[in-house]
């Protein structure tokens, strides 16, 4: 009788008539067959109800999840954190719209609720990045940094000194951009050192940057998990991850080799970021020099020059500043090369 419900079942799923496909399921004794018979057609949703009705509204989510059935995963669960992942993927694999920032802001709730700064983090990140606002990316960073997250902290100060034409505000303190930079180029060198040599602290540095582009843990110890729908960033750092098969739902990868496409991608993030902290310092000696020839004793008759017509301490000091940003630059890039 089960084999000829199956048989039934199926028939129905062959035409599409899914709501008679769900009532013959119905009638299985087995809710794990049921659910396994929906899995293996890609009845994803359907699945999900049958695992709610069992009392598995959290499996139920999970599933949805690496579905990339974000919007359904997100009203299943229960969990905050969850949720708010969900809300992430969601804004990272849909065409941003009017919704996007709400649902960014719903996101950032979420986090805060589960004490999650780093999360924050992301969905400031998003929403600086949509609404081309430099304090949320400059906030973003700040979260980053706070969660120990370097990779994120540097996708923030290349997003903010894009925005603002390589001038930031005020507030933002320059010498973080060679910051970001020195702690980025310190993890490649991380991830090159044998996992028997690693310290604790440089293992949960390496853990933490592979969540930033969503590689887990697998039960192997030499592989990492990549879910294909999420939106993660591997699939940029990567693409042959989820080319091959657009349908999985998960990829796996060679622990070594996913910390070789890392560093090579974090080497050509840094090579840019020292392009463009050269051009922001390089703009900030050039508003703060005085004009040539006010520095010579004559009066400037130009009325399209940018220097300064009048020295003061705060100039002085900005320029100094810059300088000295310059020779911490330089400093950290040669120490790199050393290593």
């Amino acid at each position: 009788m089960e084999r000829l419900r199956h048989q039934l079942a199926g028939q129905h799923f062959e035409r599409g008539e899914t709501i008679k496909m769900e009532e013959v399921l119905q009638y299985l004794p087995s809710t794990t067959d049921r659910i396994t018979f929906l899995k293996k057609r890609g009845c994803i949703i359907e699945a999900a109800r049958a695992l709610d009705d069992d009392g598995r509204r959290d499996e139920a989510a999970r599933l949805l999840k690496d579905a990339g059935k974000f919007e359904e995963a997100e009203r299943y669960s229960t969990d905050p954190q969850f949720a708010a992942d969900c809300l992430i993927s969601l804004v990272r694999t849909t065409t941003w719209s009017e919704d996007s920032s709400a649902i960014l802001e719903k996101a950032i709730e979420k986090y805060q609720l589960c004490g999650n700064p780093n999360g924050q983090a992301e969905a400031l990140l998003l929403l600086g990045r949509l609404s081309h606002d430099s304090r949320k990316l400059q906030e973003a960073g700040r979260l980053f940094d706070k969660s120990k997250n370097p990779c994120g902290e540097v996708e923030s100060v290349m997003k903010l000194l894009e925005t603002t034409n390589f001038a930031p505000p005020k507030t933002f303190q320059q010498w973080m951009a060679v910051r970001a930079l020195e702690r980025v180029l310190g993890l490649i060198t991380t991830l090159h050192i044998p996992n028997k040599k690693l310290t604790l602290a440089e293992e949960r540095e390496i853990t933490k940057c592979e969540e930033h582009f969503g590689l887990f843990k697998t039960d192997t110890a030499n592989e990492k998990r990549y879910f294909c729908k999420s939106g993660g960033r591997f699939s940029l750092v990567y693409p042959k991850i989820i080319e091959n098969d657009t349908s999985n739902t998960e990829a796996t990868i060679n622990t070594l080799d996913a910390h070789k496409e890392i560093r090579r991608f974090l080497l050509n993030e840094c090579a840019k970021l020292i392009k463009m902290t050269h051009v922001m310092l390089e703009k900030t000696l050039a508003r703060n020099t005085m004009c040539t020839n006010e520095g010579m004793g004559t009066t400037c008759s130009d009325s399209s020059c940018e220097n300064q017509h009048a020295d003061s301490v705060d100039l002085f000091n900005n320029r100094f500043l810059a300088l000295f940003h310059f020779i911490y630059l330089e400093s950290v890039v040669e120490s790199f090369r050393s290593e």
